[in-house]
């Protein structure tokens, strides 16, 4: 049930990743455009994946 997790877990990782690179690299910028694209396509992963596992465990008459 927490495969479904998995996948947004390794997203945030690499985004942590790539944060610390922009803040090493570039610790002057103040305003970021990647960050309009990164935001919005995390949180659908995060949101998709929450709904996937949900759904496994409330869709299997043995889930406990």
């Amino acid at each position: 049930r927490a495969q479904a997790l998995l996948l947004p877990a390794a997203f945030c990782l690499a985004f942590d990743g790539w944060e610390w690179l922009v803040l090493v690299r570039t610790p002057e910028a103040d305003i970021r455009v990647d960050l309009l694209l990164i935001w919005p396509a995390l949180l659908i992963l995060t949101v998709w994946s929450l709904w996937r596992a949900l759904f496994r465990i409330a869709g299997r008459p043995d889930a406990r």
